[in-house]
């Protein structure tokens, strides 16, 4: 195998899902729109190799859906699917907390407290509403991790949509935002004193009223992302070498 090749290989399709993500994030891409292979390819100028593989890596996150004979859709997370997804998840993961609570060491718990510092730090629309949701991602991955259970670990992951969590951040002002960050420190806080109901009810009330903003925003038809626009989906014209 040639490495130096597989090697470009790598870097042009992270580069493509950069560019893609983006353009999803900022909304030059909205939500239900229709992109293809041909048309990211010509205007990204490169192979529809790299194209594939960063459509095949978005749609594992849920910014997209494929599908045949159509092509890559920009997601749309209803309401309801949205309020499916959050409830499995505030029953696996409140059971995490509660383990968590039993099994975390000194030093987990300082690389918990560390994550929730940071994820205060970021605002909730653009770039740091973004990088807030991949910070919350990891954060609830560790108390996953710190759990000791990895059956429960996997499971949960797997409805961590990053698609999902950056639409729902998008849904919150700057007051939920805040109350989401005193849930982790109250997390952090149970999770410390070894107090296992504590942490699984913070947990659990911590998902639930994600779901319930992110739901209520929906359904009284606020865009789930900033900039999102009508008409054709597109890179502004833009063609990146």
């Amino acid at each position: 195998m040639d490495r130096t090749n597989g090697n470009a290989r790598l870097t042009a399709m992270e580069r493509v899902y950069g560019e893609i993500r983006s353009a999803i994030i900022s909304g030059n891409f909205p939500v239900g729109s229709r992109i293809t292979e041909e048309m990211l390819a010509e205007r990204l100028s490169v192979s529809r190799t790299p194209v594939r593989a960063a459509l095949q890596r978005l749609a594992s996150e849920g910014f997209i859906d494929m599908a045949s004979h159509i092509g890559a859709v920009v997601k749309v997370w209803s309401p309801e699917e949205a309020r499916q997804i959050y409830e499995v998840r505030a029953r696996l993961e409140g059971m995490g907390a509660r383990l968590a609570a039993r099994n975390a060491q000194k030093a987990d718990i300082a690389r918990l407290s560390r994550i929730a510092a940071a994820i205060a730090e970021e605002g909730v629309t653009g770039e740091g509403g973004t990088r807030r949701s991949e910070r919350n991602r990891d954060f609830h991955l560790l108390v996953l991790e710190l759990s000791g259970n990895s059956h429960l670990h996997r499971t949960a992951a797997n409805l961590m949509h990053v698609g999902l969590l950056v639409q729902a951040y998008a849904s919150f002002n700057a007051r939920d935002a805040q109350r989401s960050d005193f849930d982790h420190f109250d997390l952090v806080a149970a999770i410390e004193s070894r107090d296992a109901d504590w942490a699984e009810a913070v947990m659990h009330a911590h998902i639930m009223a994600a779901s319930n903003i992110f739901v209520a925003a929906e359904r009284a038809g606020d865009h789930a992302i900033p900039g999102a626009a009508n008409g054709d989906a597109g890179l502004s014209g833009r063609r990146f070498g």
